[in-house]
C-alpha cells in the first residue's frame, strides 16, 4: 500500500487523515497536511479495511457521461434573422416593456439584453426561444443554402501562375 499524497510505500501502520472531506491513508511525513480522521456516528464514508474500501469505491462509481451533440437537430438548421436587435427593440416597445422587465421575464441580465438590442452580441438559441415566446416574434429562420454554380473557363488570356513562378529543380 502507498501513501495517497506522496506515493511512497507505507511500512507499518498508516495514518488516516481528512483533507477537505476526503479520507486518505498517508505516511507519517504527510500526516500533518490534514486533520486526524475520526469516523462519527452515521458518517457518510464507511470505515472499511483498505482492500474492501477500494473494491467498494469501484463498484459504486457512476458510469462515464457521454455527451451527444450540443444542439437538437431542429436548432442546427436555423439562423438568426438579420436586424434581430431592431426587431427585438420594436417588439419590446410594442408590448410596452422596459429592458429590465424583459430581462426578468426571460431570466437574463439587463446588460446582455442591451448588447443584443445594439447587435453587439448575438443571443444563443435558448435565449432566442425565450425572446420569441415572450415578445411573439420570430428570430430564428431556416438556414438558406446558396446554390453554387460552376463557372467554366475556356481560355485564359494574359499571365498565368505558371508564367510567373520560377521552379527550382533538384540536381
Amino acid at each position: 500500500m502507498s501513501c495517497d499524497i506522496c506515493g511512497e510505500e507505507l511500512f507499518g501502520r498508516s495514518r488516516k487523515i481528512s483533507v477537505e472531506g476526503a479520507v486518505l491513508d498517508v505516511c507519517a511525513r504527510c500526516a500533518h497536511l490534514g486533520k486526524p480522521y475520526s469516523p462519527s456516528v452515521g458518517s457518510a464514508i464507511p470505515l472499511l479495511p483498505p482492500r474492501t474500501r477500494d473494491m467498494h469505491a469501484a463498484s459504486t462509481r457512476a458510469p462515464p457521461i457521454t455527451r451527444g451533440p450540443t444542439l437538437p437537430k431542429v436548432y442546427e438548421e436555423l439562423d438568426l434573422v438579420d436586424g434581430f436587435g431592431k426587431k427585438i427593440r420594436d417588439a419590446r416597445e410594442r408590448v410596452g416593456m422596459t429592458q429590465a422587465e424583459l430581462g426578468t421575464r426571460v431570466k437574463e441580465r439587463l446588460s446582455i439584453l442591451q448588447k443584443i438590442e445594439l447587435e453587439k452580441m448575438k443571443p444563443n438559441t435558448d435565449l432566442c426561444a425565450s425572446l420569441e415566446h415572450v415578445l411573439r416574434i420570430t428570430l430564428l429562420s431556416p438556414r438558406k443554402e446558396i446554390p453554387i454554380t460552376a463557372v467554366k473557363v475556356d481560355k485564359v488570356d494574359g499571365l498565368t501562375l505558371g508564367d510567373v513562378v520560377k521552379l527550382k529543380r533538384k540536381k
